[in-house]
C-alpha cells in the first residue's frame, strides 16, 4: 500500500456512479489487497478515500468517518452526466412473469384462482431502458406458443403476464461483474445469517 498512485486506481475502479457505503469499498479495497480488515489498513484506504473526495475524484454524501452510514460514488462526466437508468456498457437485466393454465379451464382469467408461475431473468443487450424493456417482451413472448401436456394431451399455454423489473448493468461483462444488488434494512442478525446457503444447499 506504499504505491499512492496504484492504490488510488484500486479504489476508482471499484466506486461505481450510483452510490455505495464507504465500508463497502474499503471492504472490496482490502479484499483486493490481501489486506484483513482491521483498523490500521483499513484507516489507511479510508484516510486515501478522504482525499479522492478532495480532490474531487470520487464524491460522497455523509460523515465519512463514520464508514457504514456514509457513501461514496464516482463523479458524473463532465461531458454526459450521470443516468442511473442507462447502462453505460449497453446490458441490461430484466425480469419477466408467464403463468401456467389448461387452455380448456374455465377459470383462467378468475383474478383469485391460483396459478402455477415462473419468474425468469435474462441479460439483454439495448440501448436504452425502452429497449431492453421491448427486447424483455419479445423474448418473453417466444415462450407462448400453446402445446399439449401430459399423457392425456391436454390443450396448456404459458401466458405472459409482464415484465417485473427492469435494470441497467454498470459494469462490463466479467467474471465478478456485479448485475444486480438489493439493500435491506435493519435486520436481526439471526434473519440475515438464515438468509446465506451452504456450498451444499446451493444445488437444485
Amino acid at each position: 500500500m506504499d504505491d499512492d498512485q496504484e492504490l488510488d486506481k484500486l479504489i476508482l475502479s471499484l466506486a461505481k456512479p450510483r452510490w455505495q457505503k464507504t465500508a463497502m469499498v474499503i471492504a472490496k479495497t482490502l479484499q483486493q489487497l490481501g489486506a484483513g480488515y482491521s483498523d490500521e489498513p483499513a484507516g489507511k484506504v479510508a484516510k486515501k478515500v478522504e482525499q479522492l473526495v478532495g480532490s474531487k475524484r470520487l464524491e460522497a454524501q455523509g460523515d465519512l468517518s463514520r464508514w457504514r452510514s456514509s457513501e461514496i460514488r464516482l463523479p458524473a462526466s463532465p461531458v454526459a452526466k450521470y443516468d442511473k437508468n442507462l447502462s453505460p456498457v449497453g446490458w441490461y437485466v430484466a425480469s419477466y412473469i408467464l403463468r401456467f393454465v389448461e387452455l380448456d379451464d374455465e377459470d383462467n382469467d378468475d383474478l383469485d384462482a391460483r396459478f402455477l408461475t415462473w419468474e425468469n431473468t435474462v441479460i439483454v443487450k439495448a440501448k436504452d431502458m425502452d429497449d431492453a424493456y421491448d427486447k424483455t417482451v419479445a423474448i418473453a413472448k417466444e415462450q407462448t406458443e400453446p402445446y399439449k401436456g401430459g399423457a392425456e394431451g391436454v390443450p396448456v399455454q404459458w401466458l405472459f403476464e409482464g415484465i417485473t423489473e427492469v435494470l441497467p448493468i454498470y459494469e462490463e461483462l466479467a467474471d465478478g461483474a456485479e448485475i444486480m444488488w438489493a439493500e435491506h434494512g435493519p435486520r436481526k442478525l439471526r434473519h440475515i445469517r438464515k438468509r446465506a446457503l451452504q456450498k451444499s444447499e446451493v444445488r437444485q
